[in-house]
């Protein structure tokens, strides 16, 4: 009887998992920083590679498996693929306070960059000081966190831009932060490349751990970003494994 119940829990579980994992949106990119090449493979199968620039050390704790550790001059540089709505998201890992010379993300440590001097339209998600920084451009409109990122422990951080609802918003551990006005409804395309790691404009560069990069095609809203988070960690996997665990102790 004990057995017959824990395989019906079993299978309502794997029920569950299999039925929410159609839902969680699909990235466009997908990095899981688990090998270090100087091609660095994109998971999405979509085939959105990037080239390492500079020195990347693979690093074994990782948020889920490995990832890679930015020592304050490299990047990965990928082709921009995203221009309308868009969400851009990493887990990352760092004690070391970003350069924060102003209130806009440009200003910063870049996380992801595609931008180009001037007004433009153009993007940057960055650590600014200890705050996580969204900016878009032309007109040059950043969103600022009210909670620090810079803790010594793993933050997911997440940067949507909505043409429909023409704002910006930045979101901490998938939860929603905070959000401004942003009236340029045109394509964000005024730069062809995404760095990530690294604001190599102005040279001012990220240094710590990042893990589990993803740029979506689509504004993301709160309950995707649980969604993912969910599905993105080791969590459900160590769920499963304790289930089975359980399984085969009562056989």
């Amino acid at each position: 009887m004990v057995k017959k119940n824990i395989f019906v829990a079993i299978a309502i579980f794997l029920f569950i998992l299999t039925s929410q994992s159609f839902a969680v949106p699909k990235p466009l990119v997908y990095f899981t920083f688990d090998k270090l090449d100087d091609v660095i493979i994109d998971s999405s199968g979509n085939g959105n590679d990037g080239m390492r620039k500079g020195n990347i050390k693979l690093n074994d704790n990782g948020k889920v498996g490995k990832c890679f550790e930015f020592n304050g001059n490299s990047y990965i540089d990928i082709a921009r693929v995203v221009q309308d709505d868009f969400t851009l998201m990493a887990w990352i890992k760092t004690d070391q306070v970003g350069v924060e010379v102003g209130n806009h993300g440009y200003e910063g440590s870049g996380l992801f960059w595609s931008d180009i001097g001037g007004v433009a339209n153009d993007f940057i998600l960055a650590v600014l000081g200890k705050k996580l920084s969204f900016f878009c451009g032309n007109p040059d409109t950043s969103v600022n966190s009210d909670k620090e990122i810079v803790t010594g422990d793993w933050v997911h951080v997440a940067g949507v831009r909505s043409v429909t609802d023409q704002k910006i918003s930045i979101y901490i551990n998938g939860k929603f932060e905070n959000s401004i006005e942003y009236l340029n409804e045109g394509s964000l395309n005024a730069q062809p490349r995404i760095h990530i790691g690294g604001n190599t404009l102005d040279r001012r560069y990220y240094r710590g751990l990042m893990d589990e990069v993803k740029i979506f095609d689509s504004a993301l809203t709160e309950e995707d970003m649980q969604q993912i988070l969910a599905f993105s960690t080791v969590d459900s996997i160590d769920k499963i494994s304790a289930t089975w665990g359980m399984l085969k102790a009562n056989r």
